[in-house]
């Protein structure tokens, strides 16, 4: 279903939704905004256990297939990466008796959040010969550019459609580079 346009709202046109973006009269304010980020403050609180591997691996298959808007979504726990072929959504081996540390499941969470966005905002229709014809033909480096261009085109869609997904997806992002 796709979002009603309202008096104070444009529409930025992506492949497979269209996403309101606010619009301001006042001059002095910018033409199209997305709310200020807040992230989430490195603490000790990080490390406070939450939750076990089970409780978190549930809560995420449904905000995935929330989030993808594909409720038959087959999320897999496996691995040490995240990925989506389009259909199903792999994200790392959790043991489903592990105590989960907030940071832990905020991590889990942005792996989560950025392939449901993939789901739902990629054309992969379109992007997947390219990359497999860019892989084989040795273009390893266009093809890692056209995924880091469509991961910040899917993200930027998403921090208009859910607010809060750059928080959690910040704490993917600095664990991953750490």
């Amino acid at each position: 279903m796709q979002p009603q346009p309202t008096a104070s709202s444009a529409f930025v046109s992506l492949p497979t939704v269209c996403l309101p973006v606010q619009q301001h009269t006042n001059n002095n304010q910018r033409r199209h905004s997305i709310s200020k980020i807040t992230y989430i403050e490195e603490s000790g609180d990080l490390e406070a256990e939450i939750m076990t591997g089970a409780d978190l691996m549930d809560a995420t298959t449904t905000v995935v297939r929330t989030i993808a808007r594909d409720h038959k979504t087959d999320v897999v726990f496996m691995g040490d990466g995240a990925a989506t072929n389009g259909r199903d959504v792999i994200l790392p081996s959790i043991p489903s008796d592990a105590k989960i540390t907030r940071r832990q499941a905020l991590v889990t969470g942005g792996y989560a959040n950025h392939e449901s966005l993939h789901k739902l905002l990629t054309d992969f229709e379109g992007l997947s010969p390219r990359m497999k014809r860019w892989h084989s033909g040795g273009k390893k480096l266009t093809k890692h550019l056209a995924n880091a261009i469509e991961d910040i085109r899917i993200e930027a869609g998403g921090q208009v459609l859910y607010n809060g997904l750059p928080k959690s997806i910040d704490k993917t992002a600095r664990e991953v580079n750490r």
